[in-house]
């Protein structure tokens, strides 16, 4: 078995650290709307509604993404979430945001992706986000619409709790339904309050290694010492430590 010298397990052992020290590059979220003055405690801050849905024009996204996540701007300290459960869809649609889109049903495209099931305690989380199944999104295709169904009986207790809205009349829209979720309810509609969104697309966050400056010049210093050390013993005869045994006289 190859015996490593010990010059040469110290090279090795300072170049490990450089190989694995290393950062990440990060992905900029997607903000839909801006931080107006508007407050909306739709689906998640009251238990007026089972059934609500949002549709974003293909206009405000310059590019397809990965969803991974996506989230509205919480108010801090406005008042606590409802507990109870949602099942959350995305799906591509025809629908016009600037347009009245009833019943809700109707709003569907092709695309029923089933993103998540979420249960909330009645907590309030700061920002509120959402992660699931990972939908992706091409702005050709259509606009972007998300489906949000109270699953079970929702309860409140204590003050709503608020998200920012923003005012796009012309590429959102927010329609929700109340809690009969009959025939003689098909929702109301309003594009002056959708939320203001961040989505995440965290598949571009792949650890895709970017030695750090520090990192980067501890390899090099270690992969030279290694080849030095190398070198060094390369010619060095090996010592005999054979004993002859004693000749007989």
């Amino acid at each position: 078995m190859k015996r490593w010298k010990a010059p040469t397990l110290f090279a090795i052992a300072l170049s490990v650290p450089g190989a694995f020290l290393s950062s990440t590059a990060s992905a900029a979220p997607i903000n839909v709307g801006e931080e107006l003055d508007g407050l909306n405690c739709i689906p998640f801050g009251c238990d007026l509604a089972q059934q609500t849905q949002y549709i974003y024009g293909a206009e405000l996204f310059s590019e397809p993404l990965n969803i991974d996540a996506f989230g509205f701007w919480s108010v801090a300290g406005q008042g606590n979430l409802v507990s109870g459960s949602f099942d959350i869809r995305f799906s591509i649609t025809d629908a016009d945001p600037a347009d009245t889109n009833l019943p809700l049903e109707d709003n569907f495209g092709e695309v029923d992706h089933y993103f998540t099931d979420l249960t909330l305690d009645g907590s309030n989380d700061h920002p509120f986000t959402i992660s699931g199944e990972t939908f992706y999104y091409d702005p050709s295709d259509g606009n972007l619409l998300i489906d949000i169904r109270a699953d079970g009986e929702l309860t409140h207790e204590g003050d709503w709790a608020n998200f920012q809205s923003t005012a796009h009349e012309e590429s959102t829209e927010h329609m929700w339904r109340g809690r009969t979720r009959d025939d003689d309810d098909p929702g109301v509609p309003s594009s002056e309050w959708g939320m203001t969104t961040t989505f995440w697309d965290l598949t571009e966050d792949d650890p895709v290694a970017v030695p750090l400056p520090g990192s980067l010049a501890l390899m090099i210093a270690g992969l030279m010492a290694m080849f030095s050390a190398a070198y060094m013993f390369r010619g060095r005869p090996r010592r005999n430590n054979h004993i002859e045994p004693a000749r007989e006289t």
